[in-house]
């Protein structure tokens, strides 16, 4: 009579950064099997600070937002014989400042005729040392001048100068990494008076 023997499944660890996209860990190439039965992962328990899901290549993790610090979950595995074996994975999401850098935000310059309006590629000279993709998060008008501001879809900022105000105008827009890192400069709006106007 056959007698198969249960698997076994080591403990893993996993090292994520703070915010980051779901990370593979392919919990299987440390366990093992007696009979050199093929392992599958069965179920996966669910993370306090995050979520892990079966996929290809083993489980995929992903920290919550605005988490960071340990973390654990549990995986089972199965031989298919009716054997079965858990083990534990630690995580560790490293905090936001040991893992990402903020973005560089840059002054810019821009011009329009009073009572018109202009489009301003202020990430044009911002920038991440980490290579993060930036967005504008948020503008706001500091200046003297009578202007309508908002965000566009491609993150530039649009200007609309109202009637009554010619000079130097200014805001200020803040930018993120998405991953917690932000900063902020100041664009310098000059508007100009129309001829005859």
């Amino acid at each position: 009579m056959y007698l198969n023997g249960a698997p076994l499944a080591a403990d893993d660890a996993l090292t994520v950064d703070f915010e980051s996209a779901a990370t593979v860990i392919d919990v299987l190439a440390n366990d093992s099997d007696p009979d050199n039965d093929a392992l599958t992962i069965t179920a996966v328990s669910t993370p306090m600070h995050g979520t892990a899901v079966i996929g290809a290549g083993g489980v995929s993790y992903t920290p919550a937002a605005g988490y960071s610090g340990s973390d654990s979950f549990t995986y089972t595995i199965s031989d298919g014989r009716g054997g079965t074996a858990t083990a534990s994975v630690n995580v560790t999401v490293n905090p936001a400042s040991a893992s990402n850098q903020a973005p560089v935000a840059v002054d810019d310059d821009g011009g329009v005729l009073k009572g018109y309006e202009t489009d301003i590629d202020v990430l044009a000279n911002d920038s991440d040392p980490d290579g993060d993709p930036l967005t504008v998060l948020s503008v706001e008008h500091t200046g003297p001048g009578n202007a309508t501001i908002t965000i566009n879809p491609d993150n530039t900022v649009h200007y609309e100068s109202i009637h009554g105000f010619s000079g130097d105008d200014f805001f200020e827009y803040t930018i993120s990494d998405g991953r917690g890192g932000t900063a902020t400069a100041t664009v310098t709006v000059v508007v100009y008076e129309l001829v005859g106007g």
